[in-house]
């Protein structure tokens, strides 16, 4: 609510007690006027207690950031042939819920993605099958500090 209507609130609730002389009027606005200023400053003190507390959450979160910033999965190949490395996406979390996700996976075509060529492929197979790997262990890991990804994998 606006200030201006609030205050239009307090000086009807003031001249709704008392009868509407003079006098009467002027101890009802100087009353509002005096509601008025003390939920503007209590609005204000609970503003700068937030401000106050703000860098606490941000350095919070910037800790939860570094500790989020890694992952690990087994990835099971569903065909047989040649793997010649990863296909790589973030989904970047804004908010504690997990409710607001920017994701630059493969259904979003404008975001960068990457890719993890192996130095050399590697034949894979299917779970069952007596010919090559039917999984690779992958472990990505983020550094905000320097925008680095780092992955490690193995096949399994």
């Amino acid at each position: 609510m606006k200030c201006r209507d609030q205050l239009h609130e307090l000086v009807k609730e003031e001249i709704e007690k008392k009868d509407s002389s003079t006098e009467e009027w002027k101890i009802a606005m100087e009353r509002s006027f005096n509601r008025m200023d003390n939920e503007a400053e209590a609005k204000a003190k609970k503003m700068e207690e937030e401000m106050y507390r703000l860098p606490e959450s941000l350095e919070e979160r910037n800790g939860q950031l570094q500790a989020s910033a890694s992952t690990a999965g087994m990835v099971e190949f569903t065909e047989p042939g040649i793997c010649h490395g990863f296909v790589l996406w973030i989904d970047w979390v804004m908010d504690i819920d997990n409710s607001i996700v920017l994701s630059t996976g493969p259904d979003k075509r404008y975001w960068k993605q990457g890719i993890k060529l192996l130095a050399k492929p590697v034949t894979v197979g299917i779970h069952g099958s007596r010919r090559g790997n039917i999984s690779a262990e992958i472990e990505a890991s983020f550094n905000p500090s320097n925008g680095e990804i780092d992955i490690k994998y193995a096949f399994t």
